[in-house]
């Protein structure tokens, strides 16, 4: 995948700015993640040739366009992967599980 300098430039400099926010930014409400759990983002229809996901991982214009900043995709991936857990383990006492 070619991707000029100037793209990848553009790229980092919205990717700081997602990272850093604002100070009019608000964390995402109960009823926001709930949501976003229940249905979560989608990357674009083919991500392996998606020159943001390539440069920025998670931090990707698909993301971008979900999340403010940073701090409301973590919020997101923190109880998303919570929930994921939740379901994995149904059942399943974990203090019984070997690590």
């Amino acid at each position: 995948m070619l991707i000029s300098f100037k793209e990848r430039i553009r790229e980092k400099l919205l990717l700081e700015k997602w990272k850093v926010g604002s100070s009019t930014d608000k964390p995402l409400t109960d009823n926001q993640i709930e949501e976003l759990v229940i249905n979560p983002p989608q990357l674009c229809d083919e991500p392996q040739l998606c020159e943001s996901r390539h440069l920025s991982d998670n931090g990707c214009i698909c993301m971008r366009s979900v999340f403010e900043n940073e701090n409301q995709f973590n919020q997101w991936k923190s109880a998303f992967e919570n929930e994921f857990k939740k379901r994995l383990f149904v059942g399943v006492d974990i203090s019984d599980i070997e690590i």
